[in-house]
């Protein structure tokens, strides 16, 4: 960590969308070099990560500044700004686990926005938003931050999702590149459908 801390004289700012459970355990070996900035708007999550001394943000980010509807899933890590799919439903997920179980309304902003509220640009974003990365994607004007860690699905598991045939252009579009790639297989959980 002595070579870190020559290298790097100002804290890396770290915006982490979607944060529920906090920050990547990789990164946290890291701590000393970060400023950690979560955005979590489902209240309980967004409490939970306060008392645990984590600077969040209890907004949504989004493309725009404003209030929407947040869907609350049976699982938790499903919610988002966006209704679940019929797909996400009844093919990939055990139903009960993407119903609906409360819905309410939430406090919206983008990452420009939120860049002036902070007082400084952030230089690492990472979203898992449940299908709104695209959009909050297209809700940053003015910001650029030097790596992004996104989520993607190469279906719309959300109603209007932007998938992976839309992020990887646009981001190409603004100058980044892939620089490393995780798959995670999602085996249809409906029988009518593993058999194809």
């Amino acid at each position: 960590t002595q070579t870190l801390r020559e290298l790097i004289k100002t804290p890396i700012q770290y915006l982490d969308v979607g944060a529920r459970d906090g920050i990547p355990s990789h990164l946290l070996r890291y701590k000393d070099f970060f400023t950690f900035v979560l955005s979590e708007p489902e209240v309980k999550e967004a409490e939970k990560l306060t008392r645990e001394g984590y600077r969040v943000v209890p907004q949504a980010l989004a493309g725009s500044v404003g209030r929407r509807p947040f869907y609350v899933t049976a699982k938790r890590g499903s919610s988002s700004l966006l209704k679940p799919s019929p797909l996400l439903r009844k093919v990939f997920m055990r139903p009960w686990t993407a119903e609906i179980t409360d819905t309410y309304t939430v406090e919206t902003t983008t990452i420009d926005v939120l860049e002036e509220q902070q007082g400084f640009r952030f230089d690492w974003l990472k979203l898992d938003t449940q299908g709104s990365e695209m959009e909050i994607l297209r809700g940053a004007t003015k910001s650029q931050p030097l790596c992004i860690t996104t989520e993607v699905s190469t279906m719309e598991l959300y109603e209007g999702q932007g998938t992976l045939y839309d992020i990887i252009p646009y981001l190409r579009e603004r100058g980044y590149m892939i620089l490393d790639w995780s798959v995670w297989a999602y085996r249809p959980t409906d029988p009518q459908y593993r058999r194809n």
